[in-house]
């Protein structure tokens, strides 16, 4: 199984069909922005967190 089959499978079961959403964003290395990327995902998605599986967070991976 690939992960798209996986991804695919998964977001079968909703009725949206869009059970798993996937964003990345390049900035350049600013901690203000950064920052505010975060606190404005926390204030979208805090409403929902108490929804049996779901999860929001911010990941940063820095590319070399």
């Amino acid at each position: 199984m690939t992960y798209m089959d996986a991804t695919n499978e998964i977001n079968a079961g909703f009725p949206s069909k869009n059970g798993l959403m996937w964003w990345a964003l390049n900035i350049k290395a600013d901690a203000t922005l950064t920052w505010d990327i975060y606190e404005k995902g926390a204030a979208l998605f805090s409403p929902h967190l108490g929804i049996p599986g779901f999860e929001w967070y911010l990941v940063a991976q820095p590319i070399p």
